[in-house]
């Protein structure tokens, strides 16, 4: 048991704490009574643990209440007030039900994996896609920063056809709800469910990847970086033969002026940039470009081209399956090879806007705009 070997498990230990874990064993027994003896052994003490933390929060429930409410305070009323004008008061006479928010009616999830988007209603014609901010999930500074930035982007900085509008916010108690424009009944991971061989004709996914381009670059344009741009934040309108597509979900997006370099790791597989996770830190435009690329290959290529063309596991961590991925796209010929990994489809248009999206050096990838330009010219 060397040192970098300790090291490694400590790493796996953060990152099994991160996905909300209780408890993690490391190096559990290989003999099935030990580990069974060691999973009582540990839950026994998680149990007792969480018993006495119970008890001395009752012993001065008086102080716990007042430190709760004071954190309360501080984050959502006394901060915002100081630092953000623009973010709504609590409004204490808002009335929140199961089936309602103040005048609207809620129908029902617009992405059930997620469960923090709803469909609801104003009137019979009026629609309205309300992204719910549940503030017991959202505890620091930090996080209220990033609601307010994804409020401002949507509702005053972002205006473009293929970005969703924020039109209202609400504000109660115990949540932040933003009041957004209906993209689409369906987001692309969605929509290509949907579709024979979980993937859509060739021109469809150019004109979806053009539409996204066209909303990057005019993001890109004003310094803003979306960072999580994926399939589930596509929605598409899928009433006609054309797509129309607009982006969303800007809770990541952040100001990044000229040269300045981020440091933080936004997105999950397949569609983050391997500079991402692999690099202290990153260019965050190019990262967007590489994401858009992705979303195009799983677009024409079909659901699960990149994994099936790079070949990770479904349990590998994020970064060897990054290596794996800049690794893969570093060799000649590697987006034809990922095009047809899944049900061998051809077509230049796509792989013309892959070679220069899937760039492993972000220096020598695509912008936005270019994309978006190549597409208007073709």
């Amino acid at each position: 048991m060397n040192r970098e070997y300790v090291e490694l498990l400590m790493i796996r230990h953060d990152v099994f704490l991160s996905m909300g874990a209780d408890m993690v064993i490391l190096d559990p027994s290989d003999d099935p009574d030990r580990l069974c003896a060691e999973l009582n052994q540990q839950w026994a003490w998680l149990v007792s643990s969480g018993r006495r933390a119970q008890r001395m929060v009752e012993s001065d429930d008086e102080n716990a209440e007042a430190m709760l409410k004071y954190h309360h305070e501080l984050l959502w009323e006394s901060i915002p007030k100081a630092l953000m004008s623009a973010f709504p008061p609590i409004d204490h006479s808002l009335v929140e039900t199961a089936t309602s928010v103040g005048d609207l009616q809620l129908v029902h999830h617009l992405n059930p994996r997620k469960g923090n988007v709803l469909l609801a209603r104003r009137n019979a014609t009026e629609k309205i896609a309300l992204k719910v901010y549940d503030k017991s999930n959202y505890v620091t500074p930090w996080d209220v920063e990033n609601i307010y930035r994804e409020l401002r982007f949507l509702r005053d900085v972002l205006r473009h056809p293929h970005i969703v509008q924020c039109t209202s916010v609400l504000h109660s108690f115990s949540r932040v709800y933003l009041a957004l424009e209906v993209g689409g009944k369906k987001n692309l991971s969605q929509h290509l469910l949907d579709q024979p061989g979980f993937r859509a004709d060739s021109q469809y996914a150019v004109d979806c990847t053009a539409q996204i381009a066209g909303a990057l670059a005019f993001c890109h344009s004003r310094d803003v970086v979306h960072r999580q741009v994926s399939l589930d934040h596509i929605m598409v309108d899928d009433q006609s033969e054309t797509p129309f597509c607009r982006l969303v979900d800007f809770f990541a997006a952040s100001y990044f002026v000229g040269s300045t370099l981020s440091t933080t790791v936004c997105g999950e597989l397949p569609c983050i940039a391997p500079e991402m996770v692999l690099e202290a830190s990153y260019a965050a435009k190019p990262a967007d470009c590489w994401s858009l690329g992705v979303v195009l290959l799983e677009a024409a290529g079909g659901l699960g081209s990149m994994r099936q063309a790079v070949g990770w596991l479904e349990d590998t961590e994020l970064e060897p399956a990054a290596a794996r991925i800049q690794s893969f796209f570093s060799r000649e010929g590697s987006c034809a090879r990922a095009l047809v990994a899944m049900g061998g489809v051809h077509s230049r248009a796509v792989l013309a806007r892959l070679s220069r999206l899937l760039e492993p050096e972000p220096t020598a990838r695509a912008d936005a705009d270019a994309i978006c330009s190549s597409s208007e010219s073709s």
